[in-house]
């Protein structure tokens, strides 16, 4: 029996098992809207640099960027509420669109990348791996005391 794959999960490691029991949850000070194709409009307000401040006063350019969903993107979006796991999105995912149980795990990893570099969506830890987490948390802050006191 070969050993379970791991990844990492806000730098813990994380099994497999684990990772399916990971909650998404979309970014709540994002507005989003369904349009009646099934796709999905996400609002990303722009960063009120100096930059962008003059920009929006004098170029005219949007005070937000939007991003477009496609049907399954929009599809995903729409369980991304704290309550669906990764495993019942990849399931849906699975059953909705035909797709093999590996290939919609592989696609909503890679999805789920590019959503939370963007900031659009967190996660929500298994409470196991929660408990990790803010063991390593106190331990490192032990350490990052200890070591300003030298």
């Amino acid at each position: 029996m070969k050993p379970e794959p791991k990844g990492k999960v806000k730098g813990i490691e994380v099994s497999k098992e684990e990772f399916l029991k990971t909650k998404p949850l979309r970014n709540p000070s994002l507005k989003w809207e369904k349009q009646e194709s099934g796709e999905v409009r996400v609002f990303i307000p722009l960063k009120r640099g100096l930059t962008t401040r003059f920009l929006l006063r004098f170029a005219r350019i949007p005070p937000e960027k939007k991003i477009l969903l496609d049907k399954i993107g929009a599809h995903v979006w729409s369980l991304c509420d704290g309550k669906h796991t990764f495993r019942s999105i990849r399931d849906s995912i699975h059953r909705e669109y035909k797709l093999a149980s590996k290939e919609a795990e592989a696609a909503l990893k890679t999805y789920f990348m590019q959503l939370s570099k963007r900031q659009l969506v967190g996660f929500i830890l298994p409470k196991e791996v929660e408990a990790r987490f803010k063991e390593q948390l106190k331990i490192k802050s032990r350490e990052a005391h200890s070591h300003t006191k030298t």
